[in-house]
């Protein structure tokens, strides 16, 4: 019980700010957390490696996440009522995000993902991926360019890229 608090403690911010994102404007996101801190607190006897706490609690939420979406999931939208958001994609602001990062290079993707998702710093980064703290600032500066040009710019007017340093 003490390690898990610990390793909790440790690792609720990236947790909270990965739950926050992919559950924006739900107002469940509170809710969520309190499920995947449950639920990991029931499977912890399952974790072999208390150094990937982070990863395995992150796939919780991933999961849990997903389930949400899909038992919210309407069985039949009529047509007319999904055509105004055609336009600017058929998904939300968060799935927009995923989209938008499912088209750019993994070398971009990699950087914004354990920038923003994993909430890494640049050196961090720059150890896990094994290359120069300036290789990384310089990818990012590229990954934030190439996200900016082709992020939907017509989802309700979200830039999630507009307030980042």
């Amino acid at each position: 019980m003490e390690e898990f608090e610990r390793l909790l403690r440790t690792h609720f911010g990236p947790l909270e700010r990965f739950v926050k994102f992919k559950l924006s404007g739900t107002g469940d996101a509170e809710d969520m957390l309190q499920e995947i801190c449950l639920t990991a607190y029931e499977k912890f006897h399952t974790l072999r490696d208390p150094e990937k706490f982070k990863p395995w609690i992150l796939q919780i939420a991933r999961n849990k996440c997903r389930n949400y979406f899909i038992a919210k999931k309407p069985e039949h939208v009529p047509l007319d009522t999904v055509e105004p958001y055609l336009a600017a994609s058929f998904c939300g602001p968060a799935e927009a995000v995923q989209d938008t990062l499912s088209l750019m290079r993994e070398q971009e993707r990699d950087v914004l993902e354990l920038t923003y998702f994993n909430g890494l710093s640049q050196a961090e980064i720059a150890k896990k991926l094994q290359v120069p703290v300036g290789t990384v600032k310089s990818r990012m500066h590229t990954a934030k360019q190439h996200f900016r040009a082709i992020y939907p710019t017509t989802t309700k007017g979200n830039d999630p890229m507009k307030n980042l340093p």
